[in-house]
């Protein structure tokens, strides 16, 4: 911040400096810390758009990251349309708490089931899968 003499020329000048180095590091080393988990994370902003997803969700959904990033979840995976996972997701989001269900991904009968678990957060939610083997006995395809 300047100080200034009637004529406006600097007398002096104040200001602090901070080194972020360290945590420009630290922000860049998280994506790979994500990637190494082995089970499927993603994160999704207030309207369903992908903004994260980890090698393993890459996998689990059958998508690259390429179709997934920036595009809404269930648009770039319409099979998760209309099911258990949507209308959670949009709980989650809506009543910004923190879930835990059992559900698959899809509405076919074979499709995998997990143990969702949603997390919010400022920018919308996070979004762990589990995988669950076998499929719960008292449900019947997650819709």
């Amino acid at each position: 911040m300047p100080i200034r003499d009637e004529q406006g020329a600097i007398l002096r000048w104040y200001g602090t400096c901070v080194d972020v180095d360290d945590l420009k590091h630290e922000a860049d080393r998280l994506p790979s810390i994500l990637d190494g988990i082995t089970e499927p994370i993603f994160s999704l902003d207030d309207e369903l758009r992908v903004t994260y997803c980890n090698a393993a969700a890459e996998r689990g959904l059958a998508r690259r990251g390429e179709e997934l990033l920036g595009a809404k979840f269930f648009d770039a995976f319409p099979e998760g349309r209309g099911t258990v996972l949507e209308r959670r997701h949009r709980e989650a989001i809506d009543e910004r708490r923190a879930l835990s269900f059992d559900a698959p991904l899809a509405r076919a009968a074979d499709a995998p089931w997990y143990r969702v678990r949603v997390f919010p957060h400022a920018q919308g939610i996070s979004v762990f899968l589990q995988p669950r083997e076998p499929a719960p006995a008292s449900t019947t395809g997650g819709v």
